[in-house]
């Protein structure tokens, strides 16, 4: 169960990336808007995600 747990790990860490990302994205699209605040959060979900 090794390879699948690591699998998993490298395939959750990758849409963290892929999160963060859109999150800034956001942020830069919608500089005024309430939107920043959801890329704000989901921003530090994705780092917390990638460090744990």
């Amino acid at each position: 169960m090794l390879i699948p747990d690591f699998l998993t790990g490298c395939l959750l860490r990758y849409l963290a990336f892929v999160g963060m990302q859109a999150g800034w994205l956001m942020r830069f699209l919608h500089r005024q808007n309430a939107l920043i605040r959801a890329a704000d959060w989901w921003s530090l979900v994705s780092v917390v995600t990638i460090i744990v």
